[in-house]
Protein backbone atom coordinates (compact mmCIF):
# COMPACT_ATOMS: atom_id res chain seq x y z
CA UNK A 1 0.00 0.00 0.00
CA UNK A 2 1.18 2.93 -1.09
CA UNK A 3 0.87 6.08 2.37
CA UNK A 4 3.52 8.22 0.89
CA UNK A 5 2.91 10.63 -2.17
CA UNK A 6 4.88 13.87 -3.28
CA UNK A 7 1.78 16.49 -4.20
CA UNK A 8 -1.65 16.05 -4.50
CA UNK A 9 -4.20 14.62 -7.14
CA UNK A 10 -7.28 16.13 -7.96
CA UNK A 11 -9.99 13.42 -9.39
CA UNK A 12 -13.71 14.80 -10.40
CA UNK A 13 -16.35 12.77 -9.73
CA UNK A 14 -19.98 13.19 -10.30
CA UNK A 15 -21.55 11.39 -7.70
CA UNK A 16 -20.85 7.80 -5.30
CA UNK A 17 -20.72 4.77 -7.30
CA UNK A 18 -20.56 2.95 -4.29
CA UNK A 19 -20.24 2.77 -0.62
CA UNK A 20 -19.33 -0.64 1.44
CA UNK A 21 -19.54 0.24 5.30
CA UNK A 22 -17.67 -2.23 7.91
CA UNK A 23 -17.28 -1.73 11.62
CA UNK A 24 -13.29 -0.94 11.04
CA UNK A 25 -12.58 0.11 7.64
CA UNK A 26 -15.36 1.62 4.84
CA UNK A 27 -14.53 2.14 0.92
CA UNK A 28 -16.44 4.86 -0.86
CA UNK A 29 -15.95 4.58 -4.91
CA UNK A 30 -17.18 7.55 -6.93
CA UNK A 31 -17.69 7.57 -10.26
CA UNK A 32 -18.35 9.87 -13.36
CA UNK A 33 -21.77 9.75 -15.19
CA UNK A 34 -21.86 9.34 -18.90
CA UNK A 35 -24.91 10.19 -21.09
CA UNK A 36 -25.36 6.11 -22.06
CA UNK A 37 -25.02 4.82 -18.87
CA UNK A 38 -27.56 4.87 -16.05
CA UNK A 39 -25.42 4.25 -13.41
CA UNK A 40 -22.00 6.22 -12.28
CA UNK A 41 -18.59 4.85 -13.86
CA UNK A 42 -16.72 3.91 -10.72
CA UNK A 43 -13.01 5.81 -11.28
CA UNK A 44 -11.62 5.89 -7.79
CA UNK A 45 -12.72 3.90 -4.70
CA UNK A 46 -10.97 4.95 -1.25
CA UNK A 47 -10.78 3.14 1.96
CA UNK A 48 -10.65 4.79 5.30
CA UNK A 49 -11.22 3.90 9.16
CA UNK A 50 -15.09 3.97 9.81
CA UNK A 51 -15.25 6.22 12.42
CA UNK A 52 -13.29 9.18 10.11
CA UNK A 53 -15.78 8.46 7.35
CA UNK A 54 -18.38 9.22 9.58
CA UNK A 55 -16.60 12.69 10.88
CA UNK A 56 -16.07 13.51 7.32
CA UNK A 57 -19.51 13.03 6.89
CA UNK A 58 -20.41 15.46 9.77
CA UNK A 59 -17.86 18.52 8.55
CA UNK A 60 -19.46 17.99 5.38
CA UNK A 61 -23.03 18.55 6.66
CA UNK A 62 -21.95 21.50 9.09
CA UNK A 63 -20.27 23.08 5.82
CA UNK A 64 -23.17 22.99 4.11
CA UNK A 65 -25.61 23.94 6.51
CA UNK A 66 -23.32 27.30 7.42
CA UNK A 67 -25.29 30.18 6.50
CA UNK A 68 -21.95 31.82 5.04
CA UNK A 69 -21.92 28.67 2.30
CA UNK A 70 -25.22 29.46 1.08
CA UNK A 71 -24.26 33.40 0.21
CA UNK A 72 -21.03 32.17 -1.02
CA UNK A 73 -22.95 29.36 -3.38
CA UNK A 74 -25.34 32.18 -4.14
CA UNK A 75 -22.82 34.85 -5.23
CA UNK A 76 -20.89 32.41 -7.29
CA UNK A 77 -24.36 31.11 -9.01
CA UNK A 78 -25.09 34.71 -9.97
CA UNK A 79 -21.68 35.48 -11.20
CA UNK A 80 -21.68 32.70 -12.86
CA UNK A 81 -25.15 33.55 -14.52
CA UNK A 82 -23.98 37.19 -15.66
CA UNK A 83 -21.12 35.33 -17.15
CA UNK A 84 -23.07 33.25 -19.67
CA UNK A 85 -25.89 35.63 -19.78
CA UNK A 86 -23.27 38.70 -21.13
CA UNK A 87 -20.41 36.17 -22.79
CA UNK A 88 -16.87 35.81 -22.64
CA UNK A 89 -15.53 38.33 -25.18
CA UNK A 90 -14.93 41.03 -22.46
CA UNK A 91 -14.85 38.82 -19.25
CA UNK A 92 -13.58 42.11 -17.44
CA UNK A 93 -16.82 43.74 -18.08
CA UNK A 94 -18.49 41.36 -16.04
CA UNK A 95 -19.46 43.05 -13.02
CA UNK A 96 -17.44 41.19 -10.26
CA UNK A 97 -15.49 39.52 -12.45
CA UNK A 98 -12.15 40.88 -10.93
CA UNK A 99 -12.72 38.88 -7.79
CA UNK A 100 -15.19 36.35 -7.96
CA UNK A 101 -18.43 38.67 -6.13
CA UNK A 102 -20.98 39.76 -8.68
CA UNK A 103 -21.88 43.49 -7.93
CA UNK A 104 -25.18 44.49 -6.88
CA UNK A 105 -27.59 47.25 -7.89
CA UNK A 106 -28.87 49.91 -5.88
CA UNK A 107 -31.73 47.64 -5.54
CA UNK A 108 -29.57 44.66 -4.36
CA UNK A 109 -29.62 42.50 -7.50
CA UNK A 110 -27.10 41.19 -9.78
CA UNK A 111 -27.44 41.40 -13.03
CA UNK A 112 -28.73 38.01 -13.59
CA UNK A 113 -31.49 38.27 -10.92
CA UNK A 114 -32.59 41.96 -12.50
CA UNK A 115 -33.27 40.01 -16.18
CA UNK A 116 -34.59 36.63 -14.32
CA UNK A 117 -37.24 38.87 -12.64
CA UNK A 118 -37.76 40.80 -16.03
CA UNK A 119 -39.08 37.58 -17.57
CA UNK A 120 -41.08 36.89 -14.89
Amino acid sequence: MKTKQHGNQLLYADQPAELSLGPFVSRLTLGIIESQSDAPIPVLSFAMPTTALLQMAKDIILQIENPSFAVGAARSLALAADVLTLGTSDIDSVPGAEDGTPRRTAKGRSASARRTAARE
